[in-house]
């Protein structure tokens, strides 16, 4: 039995659709169907992160149990995801419990060239991998996941935004950038610039009347991350960071 057809055995033992499983995992659509000989190490621990339960070494090579034995969690049970959604009907879930599972694109650092020319191209964005967040209530407006390049907004704090951790950014359109944006609810934004490509930053100032906004990092080293002045005339998109998902 290949890969490919030991993953379809443990997604018909969860009773839960291909998609539901690409989904949950953070995997791209239509992922288990290319399946080849092997499984990069990267969506191997995507998958195994979803799935703590999976036997790898089964996974990998038919030995052993399909599932690991575990003594006890202190994780939530949130119950199995439905089967009968669609990826492009809503990015809202319902989970069994009351909880709600948000889905959304996530821009990756490989593809942080590609967006800044396709960020408005539906096709590119379609096939960004997925990201989610657990809610309690539905939430009104466009969302995107991003993964954070670099260590300008890590200062060691629990306010740090490490490199290679993931947030999500709620979408910020274009006439609220005419009013004062709210910075004392919201610090921290993705910004999306003609020049700089896609940063995330602390905004610390906002000129309604100049358009311009004064960008800080968290990073002490403020030889090599000074606060900088941008003209949101250079701005593509603004984002409010509202979570933030730390790889350990």
């Amino acid at each position: 039995m290949s890969i490919k057809n030991r993953i379809k055995e443990f997604i018909s033992s969860l009773s839960i659709e291909t998609k539901a499983f690409e989904l949950a995992a953070g995997l791209s659509n239509g992922f288990v169907n290319n399946i080849g000989q092997s499984i990069r190490e990267k969506s191997m621990n995507q998958i195994l992160s979803a799935y703590p339960d999976l036997n790898r070494n089964w996974l990998l090579t038919g030995e052993g149990s399909m599932l690991v034995k575990t003594s006890k969690s202190n994780a939530i049970d949130l119950g199995e995801l439905p089967s009968n959604f669609e990826l492009d009907e809503t990015p809202f879930i319902e989970l069994p419990g009351g909880d709600i599972l948000m889905v959304f694109p996530l821009v990756e650092e490989s593809a942080y060239a590609g967006y800044l020319n396709g960020y408005a191209d539906p096709e590119f964005i379609e096939q960004r991998p997925k990201h989610s967040l657990i809610v309690q209530k539905y939430h009104k407006g466009l969302y995107r996941g991003f993964e954070i390049v670099g260590d300008s907004m890590d200062n060691g704090t629990i306010e740090s935004i490490p490199d290679k951790s993931k947030v999500t950014g709620r979408f910020l359109m274009h006439h609220h950038w005419e009013n004062k944006l709210h910075l004392h609810r919201y610090k921290d934004f993705i910004i999306v610039h003609k020049t700089d490509g896609i940063i995330a930053k602390r905004i610390i100032k906002h000129n309604v009347e100049e358009g311009t906004i004064v960008i800080h990092s968290l990073n002490p080293d403020k030889e090599s991350f000074p606060d900088k002045e941008l003209h949101l005339s250079d701005v593509k998109e603004l984002y409010n960071i509202i979570d933030v998902s730390i790889r350990r």
